[in-house]
């Protein structure tokens, strides 16, 4: 009688063969919660940039994109139903571009507050979104953030970057 099946051999070329392929492909895998938490803080990048762009051009309409934001003529009407102050809709602009104010970026652009959060500079300059679970940014150099630092002078954009996770 004769007995079919494989041979011990067989078995072990094949459970390493089986293992050299999960060392290879593992780590690809193992790494998708950073390259999608990079992702997002992209998309919050391009909402940004879009954000700006969209308020320079209204500051360019209206003719105060050569404005500081210590000007009082240094607004632009979003179209909004806040108001902050300045008026129904306004929001405050240097140089045409916004400014680096925590609560007119949370009017601007929409983000999951319960996994990133929103933090300011000293300064008063830059306004950064990082990762909660990563903790307060110490700085623009810190991974897993995205940040804007506002316009320097008449016709620079401002600087808007992401770190990877």
């Amino acid at each position: 009688m004769k007995v079919k099946g494989f041979t011990l051999i067989e078995l072990i070329v094949v459970i390493v063969i089986l293992g050299i392929l999960a060392t290879t492909v593992a780590p690809k895998y193992i790494d998708l919660e950073a390259d999608a938490h990079t992702a997002t803080l992209q998309a919050i990048k391009a909402s940004m940039e879009g954000a700006s762009a969209l308020v320079y051009g209204k500051s360019l309409v209206k003719g105060n994109h050569k404005l500081k934001d210590t000007d009082p003529n240094a607004t632009v009407n979003i179209g909004d139903s806040i108001d902050d102050g300045n008026g129904v809709g306004e929001l405050v602009v240097h140089y045409g571009y916004p400014v680096a104010y925590e609560d007119d970026w949370l009017r601007l652009i929409d983000f999951d507050s319960a996994i990133y959060g929103f933090e300011s500079t000293t300064d008063g300059q830059t306004v950064i979104i990082y990762l909660i679970k990563n903790g307060k940014p110490t700085g623009k150099s810190d991974s897993c953030i995205t940040y804007f630092t506002q316009s320097s002078g008449e016709y620079v954009k401002p600087d808007i970057k992401t770190n990877s996770c």
